[in-house]
């Protein structure tokens, strides 16, 4: 069973490998056009790798191959008696010969370069440079469409290339000159043939793409001529008389209008009442069409006048009142359009849908009188979404060289200003759609990208608004000094938070979110509180407990329970700034100066009494060392004497020591005016120790002294015997 399974297992490996190295080899020299070898005839029986590009040679030289091939296969054909197999194989054939044929006639398509239908004139009007500017359009509509088709071949070429390896290793496996083996040989020439015609057309595409974007490229430099050659010479008269018959046109149709409307609510009280209101509702979108297509007339009318004026030395233009409104019905009709374009593709669907069963089966009958009416208001409607298409096209022409002709006689400054209010035009009116696309919704309130920026940017504002008082309070609080300073930061944490408040409620309304709404918005608040901001919203409670309850403000020295000994610089939202002594930044949570205990040394004052011990020896007059003490205290800048509200330096006796007079120096001390305890500690037991030193005080140390005062005998002698032993 085992040997059974491994030879199973190296037969299945062989078998793989082959179809494997067959495909490669197919691949490898597909894309060789420099090979000098020769392929010959393709036999079914007998195929080569790369058998097809016997077919790959000029046109004359092609069909002798064809016909030399066509015989072979009859050759084959007439050897079959069965019927079924006679039937396969001419199906085979004709579908092979089809490809061929194909084949043959793109070799002989030649690509012809276009030429320019524009010589170069001294002068152009407005309508040659519409003329050419429309060649323009139909030209990258054209390189579009192509560029489609030739995504689609390509794809189509990848496919049939994997068929035909496929097939093809699927072919060297069958028995030699097997019935077998010659139709999956007829097989594979059809594949073949497939893959040469295919390969052909994505050839013919990429010569006429080519030619295309060179003929774009001349129409484009011969527009940029007609620009600098542009004459215009308007009659007033006729432009009204045109204004005119627009407007009459409007008025016509505005009274259609109001027929139908009326009529499509009589509709449904008839016997196809729906198939009745479908056609009218047809035709209020012709109307609706028409209507738009009489304006885009109009303001191309407004915009030729305009575009005079701007060639004229003598007039200057009103940008805003001339310009602007006929940027603003661009600007809408293009979105309109895109609505409009859906409606008539929907019309056109839903009327395709009339003539499928549910089976999916078209229907035979012939078509009922009223989809006859709908299908051609459908296609008039199409037809008129393309002439607004164009004249929208052509007033985007017209105001190009409005802009242009604006910007020649501008300063440079407005120059520049109008180039970035122009380019922000473009840019809203590329991606204006994704601006103004819902992304969700608040209490029924959609919000949109444009509704975001503008609620950052008011809360950026308010940001920099409070920044700016802050900094007016800061100078404030420079000014009066110490004793001001925590109120003035009170105020100004307090400015602050108001003006973030009102900030964000500005942001939020300018969305569309009401007081209604934004108890939805704190519901989500209090919900993700409840889940995991706890800490976050307690210690912000607790940071305007510390500003309003002020039993720690700025400037105050406090001490944590941690040993943290330092100054208070600032309170946060989340946490206080400690500035120790040693330089350090301690942040605390502001819950923990709430819970835990901490010494305020300067809640209502700087005022501190420190004990500063020291020692002298036994003997001193205690009188003397108080005298020295008090004096060294007394010249220190920190100390308080009594005219400032506290008692004078005192020393206190606290201790006999084992060696020394134990002292305390009791001293009431400014913290403001030094750099701590510690470090005014350190100055005062240098002063001492100085002081004591030039009055001759002496400060003690343990000293440990051996006083022996009689020796016994029996000691000398163990000592002697010992010297004895050592001599011998």
């Amino acid at each position: 069973m085992k040997k059974l399974f491994i030879a199973s297992y190296l037969s299945f490996f062989f078998f793989l490998t082959i179809n494997m190295l067959s495909a490669s080899a197919l691949s490898a020299t597909t894309s060789s056009s420099t090979e000098e070898k020769q392929y010959v005839l393709p036999d079914p029986l007998k195929l080569e790798p790369n058998w097809f590009l016997y077919f790959d040679t000029n046109p004359t030289e092609l069909e002798k191959r064809v016909k030399e091939q066509k015989l072979l296969l009859d050759t084959f054909l007439g050897q079959l008696n069965n019927e079924e197999d006679v039937r396969e194989v001419e199906k085979e054939l004709k579908e092979f010969y089809s490809h061929l044929n194909s084949f043959a006639m793109l070799k002989n398509q030649e690509v012809q370069k276009g030429d320019l239908i524009w010589l170069p004139n001294d002068q152009y009007t407005l309508d040659d440079y519409f003329k050419l500017s429309d060649q323009i359009r139909n030209l990258k509509l054209d390189i579009k469409y192509k560029n489609t088709e030739l995504k689609r071949f390509k794809y189509s070429e990848n496919e049939s290339y994997h068929l035909l390896t496929n097939d093809y290793a699927d072919y060297l496996n069958q028995n030699a000159f097997s019935k077998e083996k010659f139709l999956r040989g007829l097989e594979v020439m059809v594949r073949g043939a497939r893959y040469l015609y295919i390969q052909e057309e994505i050839s013919l595409i990429k010569r006429l793409i080519k030619v295309d974007q060179e003929l774009l490229r001349r129409y484009q430099d011969e527009r940029d001529q007609i620009e600098g050659k542009l004459v215009f010479d308007i009659n007033q008269q006729e432009v009204d008389a045109e204004i005119d018959q627009i407007r009459l046109a409007l008025s016509e149709t505005h009274k259609e209008l109001m027929n139908l409307e009326s009529e499509s609510v009589n509709a449904f009280t008839q016997d196809n009442g729906i198939e009745q209101s479908r056609l009218i509702n047809q035709r209020l979108t012709s109307i609706f069409l028409k209507e738009a297509y009489y304006k885009a007339k109009l303001h191309i009318l407004q915009a030729k006048l305009t575009l005079k004026n701007t060639l004229g030395e003598s007039k200057e233009v009103d940008y805003e009142n001339s310009v602007g409104p006929i940027k603003t019905f661009k600007n809408e009709t293009r979105k309109e359009l895109v609505a409009w374009n859906d409606i008539v593709s929907t019309e056109i669907d839903l009327l395709s849908q009339s003539f499928v069963k549910f089976n999916g089966e078209i229907t035979d009958k012939e078509t009922p009188s009223e989809y006859e009416d709908s299908l051609k208001i459908a296609l008039s409607n199409r037809a008129l979404l393309d002439a607004i298409d164009y004249k929208v096209f052509h007033i985007c022409l017209v105001l190009d060289l409005i802009d242009q002709q604006i910007m020649e006689k501008q300063t440079v400054l407005d120059n520049t200003s109008y180039y970035i209010s122009h380019t922000w035009e473009n840019f809203s009116e590329s991606f204006g759609g994704w601006f103004y696309y819902s992304l969700f919704d608040i209490g029924g309130v959609p919000v949109n990208l444009v509704g975001i920026f503008k609620a950052v940017l008011i809360f950026l504002m308010a940001i920099w608004f409070s920044s700016f008082a802050r900094s007016a309070i800061r100078k404030f609080s420079a000014r009066k000094g110490k004793s001001v300073e925590s109120t003035l930061y009170t105020l100004q944490r307090i400015v602050h938070y108001i003006i973030l408040l009102l900030g964000l409620l500005f942001a939020l309304g300018s969305i569309g979110i009401t007081m209604q709404n934004l108890a939805i918005v704190l519901g989500a608040v209090g919900i993700g509180v409840g889940f995991g901001l706890q800490n976050i919203v307690n210690n912000f409670l607790c940071g305007l407990t510390i500003l309003f309850e002020r039993n720690v403000k700025i400037g105050d020295y406090v001490e944590l329970e941690s040993g943290f000994l330092g100054r208070i610089t600032e309170v946060n939202v989340q946490n206080t700034t400690i500035h120790t002594f040693d330089g350090l930044d301690v942040l605390v949570p502001n819950s923990s100066l709430i819970a835990n205990n901490v010494v305020n040394w300067t809640k209502k004052d700087p005022y501190q009494r420190l004990h500063i011990p020291f020692g002298v020896a036994y003997g001193t007059d205690q009188d003397k060392v108080s005298d020295v003490v008090c004096e060294v205290a007394k010249q220190m800048s920190f100390t308080m004497r009594s005219n400032e509200g506290v008692n004078d330096p005192e020393v206190w006796l606290v201790n006999f020591g084992d060696s020394s007079l134990d002292f305390e120096l009791v001293v009431w001390v400014n913290i403001f005016r030094y750099r701590g305890r510690k470090a005014m500690k350190a100055e005062y037991l240098g002063a001492i120790e100085k002081a004591f030193k030039e009055n001759g005080i002496e400060i003690p140390f343990p000293q440990r002294d051996l006083y022996l005062k009689t020796i016994p005998d029996n000691t000398m002698k163990l000592g002697e015997s010992k010297d004895e032993e050592k001599n011998k």
